[in-house]
């Protein structure tokens, strides 16, 4: 023990027999005594105390050399090394030991403090990183680096580092004022990171890397500026290593912080996390192609991005003062590659020109081609994004430090805070963009209010790849909800023209301009009527020149144009629905709420609202399409798509040229909300 009463005394007995090691703890030798004889600890088998070594935890004292001592006569007997509450300070890092259990009385209680002016901030250290550990795990201690006083990062710094190593488990602990990462573990397996606390660290809180079998569940991460959540999947451990790829990210909360990257994303589950003011240079979650460090390129596939809210996503930029990009203002960002040297001559299931034969459709979904920068499948596939809020809720034109949040955290200045004036090029945010080649992509059931120039993006690779690679193949967007765009809320890119697509857009409601924001809405008159300056100011699918689309009940609110197609691009349309205020067919600056009002079959109905937002009524329905009338009449209100078939309730007979008939409905003669027979409307008749 270090002083009288410090929990390092205890009972000891004298074994004359013992010719055991000293080790001060547990084992000890009178300094007269030569040869045998020891005075032996009494204790309960399976943890050491590292009190009992001198160890003071009073916050004063180097504590290095008697917690070293405890570690390593805990891996002797097998033992977990326990920490009393207190704080232990350490001038050096703490080696990590094969098998090391390190167990505390709370995060908040047991704490392992770096030394002031320390050089780094590693506090647990594996010396031997191609040696392979049984395991390694931490309960119940925090962990504190120097960074309040020394504000400057520590290139390659981690409070915890470890490699090689087979069951990782770390729970309840805390990690915090980190001048590098926090976690750092690579090539390992069954990784579990479940309920700790990070808070002001530099780089990424969480980072496992070329690691299988990773569990990261129900974090709370506060502040940090990189990656809040980093994984890999790389094939640095070989095939074996890419056969048991599974990684599971959920029920973490981050807040002021980097978001989620999954490098090389295979089996992966992100759900149910709440990202808060999530400032990053890329997205929020972001699923790549690479693996962050290597030349070696592998496709995602098999991933489910699900049930996240993602709330005010913040341009990384805005902590330097630097210029915004729509590139780094991004909720979910998937981004793969085509086929390169060395890959499948297709896809799996597909056919091969050169043999005339299909691809088998497994062989190749688990392993990369056996060369770095190489990948054999050249799509993205099997990926579902479902069930996720990506929302603006904070105005613009305040600095950081406005909203009540205290100011950013960074690296980047002196003291590790800043706070930017917050404009919109550092607020507006993309809810979904997906760059590359696709196959089998569902997005479903999601809400999107971002202010972003795109509500959902097909971009082109951005690494120069043929043009001809660009496809999308089996995609689906269904039953979403997408708000607030400024450019597109649906948008196919120009890269995908004329190549092969397959995708099917249902059941959406588009609002592309709810709150009357977009600058080309029309003002002529000085006032703000609900109406357009043109037709491609604000559109919400743009389907450019793709092929094979279709869209099936989708309904268009407050955008210039429901469709544009750009050029040569063909779809599929049914059951469309306008939900506005026109006054004619096709494009007219007093077509209110929807600028352009098509006629050719792409919109089927109108749902008439008052669209005026200097009217009494705005908001309110003035007449409905009601979809079968009560007599043999047509309808007398409402506007209607030319085509458009209104079948009657009552069961009408007429007699014309002697032969009797029943009027089963009207067909719409021209687009508008006129109602003459003859001229508007057409009765329809069949022989009885």
């Amino acid at each position: 023990f270090a002083a009288p009463g410090d929990g390092g005394g205890g009972v000891f007995y004298w074994d004359s027999a013992s010719g055991a090691t000293a080790n001060i703890g547990t084992v000890v030798q009178p300094t007269a005594e030569v040869g045998d004889g020891r005075w032996l600890r009494v204790y309960e088998p399976g943890r050491i105390n590292v009190r009992w070594f001198g160890a003071t935890g009073g916050g004063v004292l180097d504590d290095y050399a008697e917690i070293v001592a405890a570690t390593e006569v805990a891996e002797e007997l097998d033992s977990a090394v326990f920490f009393p509450a207190g704080t232990y300070i350490i001038s050096d890092y703490i080696p990590m030991l094969d098998g090391m259990r390190l167990i505390g009385e709370g995060s908040t209680k047991s704490v392992i403090k770096k030394a002031s002016a320390s050089a780094n901030d590693r506090i647990i250290n594996k010396v031997t990183p191609e040696t392979q550990y049984s395991g390694f795990s931490m309960t119940g201690i925090g962990l504190m680096g120097d960074r309040v006083a020394q504000t400057a990062e520590v290139t390659g710094s981690s409070l915890v580092a470890g490699r090689t190593i087979d069951n990782i488990d770390i729970e309840n602990c805390r990690f915090s004022e980190g001048r590098g990462f926090g976690l750092n573990f690579n090539i390992c397996k069954n990784v579990r990171v479940v309920n700790n606390d990070f808070e002001n660290i530099y780089r990424d809180c969480i980072g496992v890397w070329s690691s299988t079998r990773v569990l990261i569940e129900g974090n709370k991460i506060l502040r940090n500026d990189d990656d809040g959540i980093s994984v890999n999947t790389s094939s640095l451990n070989g095939d074996e290593q890419d056969q048991n790829v599974a990684i599971n990210i959920r029920g973490n909360i981050l807040t002021d912080s980097g978001g989620i990257r999954c490098m090389q994303g295979r089996n992966v589950l992100i759900s149910s996390n709440t990202l808060v003011r999530t400032k990053s240079s890329e997205a929020a979650i972001y699923v790549s192609y690479d693996n962050g460090f290597t030349a070696e390129l592998s496709n995602p596939h098999s991933v489910v991005i699900s049930s996240n809210v993602i709330s005010d996503f913040i341009d990384n930029a805005a902590r330097s003062s630097g210029a915004g990009s729509q590139n780094s203002r991004i909720g979910i960002k998937l981004e793969g590659m085509p086929a390169i040297t060395g890959g499948l001559a297709a896809p799996p299931r597909e056919l091969d020109a050169a043999t005339g034969t299909l691809v088998a459709p497994y062989s190749y979904n688990y392993v990369n081609s056996g060369a770095l920068g190489t990948d054999p499948v050249p799509r993205m596939f099997n990926i579902k994004i479902s069930d996720n809020m990506v929302v603006r809720t904070l105005p613009s034109g305040v600095d950081y430090s406005d909203w009540g949040y205290g100011e950013m955290f960074t690296r980047l200045s002196g003291t590790g805070w800043v706070d930017p004036a917050m404009t919109e090029a550092y607020m507006n945010c993309t809810p979904v963009i997906c760059k590359g080649p696709v196959r089998t992509l569902l997005i479903s059931d999601n809400h999107f209010n971002a202010t972003g120039n795109f509500g959902i993006w097909f971009d082109s690779y951005e690494e120069g790849a043929p043009a001809a690679d660009f496809d999308i193949d089996d995609v689906h967007i269904i039953s979403n909800l997408i708000k607030n765009t400024r450019v597109t809320a649906i948008e196919f890119s120009s890269d995908y023209d004329g190549k092969y697509i397959d995708a099917r857009v249902d059941y959406n409601i588009i609002d592309c301009d709810p709150d009357l924001a977009s600058s080309g809405r029309d003002s002529s008159l000085g006032v703000l009527t609900g109406g357009w300056t043109g037709i491609d100011t604000l559109v919400a699918i743009n389907y450019k020149e793709t092929m094979g689309c279709r869209f099936y009940r989708n309904v268009f609110k407050n955008c210039s144009s429901p469709f544009i197609s750009g050029g040569t691009g063909k779809a599929e349309f049914e059951d469309n629905v306008i939900d506005g205020q026109p006054a004619l067919p096709l494009f007219d600056v007093t077509n209110l709420g929807v600028g352009y009002v098509p006629d050719d079959g792409r919109i089927t109905n109108v749902v008439y609202r008052d669209s005026d937002p200097s009217s009494a009524t705005y908001g309110a329905m003035l007449e409905y399409a009601v979809t079968i009338v009560g007599g043999a009449s047509p309808p007398t209100e409402g506007f209607y798509i030319r085509g458009y078939f209104m079948p009657i309730r009552s069961l009408a007979t007429v007699t014309k040229n002697g032969v009797s008939q029943a009027i089963l409905g009207y067909k719409r003669l021209i687009t508008g909300k006129n109602h003459v027979v003859g001229t508007d409307w057409q009765a329809v008749y069949v022989e009885l």
